[in-house]
């Protein structure tokens, strides 16, 4: 992660507000998320990339494409998660709460190599983005 973004972040966990104008400010798309995996605020970056406030991260950012199979079959056929919730099978969020820690995980994408994010912000939220490194 370049300097730049580093201290946009860094000034954005320090922040009880996390600005508007702040997350903008971020190079990649850069989402707020609360541990039910829902979108609470996003940057203009991710909106271009369909991301919405109140859905689900694996949802409008994922487009399911990383949950399980049967968690795919039920929400496609009800438009709910399973009861117990679902999450993309490379998450980290639980982790980075649970550890009170950044997570990064290298994830592959179709041909693309992402260095993927979860900072945690609060006891319930994090902050999730991704870097693209390598497209093969």
């Amino acid at each position: 992660m370049d300097e730049n973004s580093r201290n946009i972040l860094d000034k954005l966990i320090c922040s009880s507000t996390l600005d508007a104008d702040l997350l903008n400010q971020f190079p990649h798309a850069l989402m707020l998320i609360n541990q039910n995996r829902i979108f609470l605020k996003t940057n203009k970056s991710a909106n271009e990339l369909g991301v919405k406030v109140g859905h689900f991260c694996w949802d409008t950012f994922g487009q399911c494409a990383s949950i399980p199979e049967q968690d795919k079959a039920i929400f496609q056929s009800t438009g709910k998660p399973p009861k117990e919730g679902t999450k993309c099978l490379f998450c980290h969020a639980d982790q980075a709460l649970a550890l009170k820690c950044e997570q990064k995980k290298e994830v592959i994408v179709g041909e693309t190599v992402w260095d993927t994010y979860w900072i945690p912000v609060g006891h319930d939220t994090f902050l999730h983005f991704g870097i693209q490194v390598q497209i093969n």
